[in-house]
């Protein structure tokens, strides 16, 4: 990974986010995972993941910035604060400006999960799950599955505890994985759908109604690896959140269900 990492880091921005199929205002390009098995991190159970489609790279400010103009309910100065809280959107120079220096490429960031499903709604897409998110997270470059690597768990915790919150990468500057996906790890904290599921057994995963506060908790009792940091990293920031939150450091990606298990 270290290779390929420096790589990415020396290509021109725009070399970068080409390879990643991303582009000022344009919606990023998607790629599929294949369904799959794997053991979560918490959950005591074999989770089963359908296939399905993930955005090569997380969202960036120009396409959340195209997404509020055309939806003005989701500016900052709109927004209601049940759905953001007043970190949604601070640092940016107007109500569809982003700011800090609008460095193309930047991920989109400082939102909330509502406004984040909203973005994906208005593609015709939606967050991805715990569990998909997670199965294709678990895959390196060469890997579709890399859980017992433990290089791989090492370089993975090294670009979360190496993110600067005030210097974010571009998107399309770490790694590409198994799958053809960017970033991952160590670019943005990303948002998944069914941020309450690790706490509900089984059956309850299934149950739509059931809509509660995020994720879950994040100590080591019932870690399937315990040497996994990483995991513990972002689980535990995952159970400190709530659905308003809008972090400088919280952005997104999209997924879509394939044709035969869409509802």
């Amino acid at each position: 990974m270290k290779r390929l990492v420096t790589l990415a880091l020396l290509l021109p921005l725009p070399v970068a986010a080409q390879a990643a199929g991303e582009g000022q205002g344009r919606v990023s390009s998607m790629v599929t995972i294949p369904a799959g098995s794997f053991m979560p991190q918490y959950g005591g159970m074999e989770a089963h993941v359908s296939a399905f489609e993930l955005d090569v790279v997380p969202v960036t400010a120009e396409e959340y910035s195209a997404f509020v103009e055309s939806h003005p309910e989701w500016r900052r100065s709109n927004v209601k604060r049940v759905f953001a809280d007043a970190g949604y959107l601070s640092s940016w120079d107007s109500d569809t400006e982003p700011g800090r220096g609008g460095k193309p490429g930047r991920p989109a960031t400082e939102l909330s999960w509502f406004g984040a499903r909203s973005y994906c709604e208005a593609q015709g897409k939606r967050l991805p799950s715990v569990a998909e998110w997670e199965f294709a997270a678990l895959a390196s470059e060469t890997r579709a599955n890399a859980f017992r690597d433990s290089d791989f768990n090492r370089e993975v915790l090294s670009l979360y505890t190496a993110r600067q919150v005030d210097d974010l990468p571009a998107v399309g500057s770490t790694y590409r994985n198994y799958h053809g996906v960017w970033d991952l790890h160590g670019v943005v904290w990303e948002w998944v759908e069914d941020y309450g599921s690790v706490l509900l057994s089984g059956a309850g995963r299934a149950d739509t109604a059931l809509d509660r506060g995020l994720f879950c908790a994040s100590g080591s009792v019932g870690a399937t690896d315990i040497g996994n940091y990483a995991a513990f990293l972002r689980y535990s920031f995952r159970a400190s959140v709530n659905a308003a939150y809008s972090g400088r450091l919280m952005g997104f990606r999209c997924a879509r269900s394939l044709p035969e298990t869409r509802q």
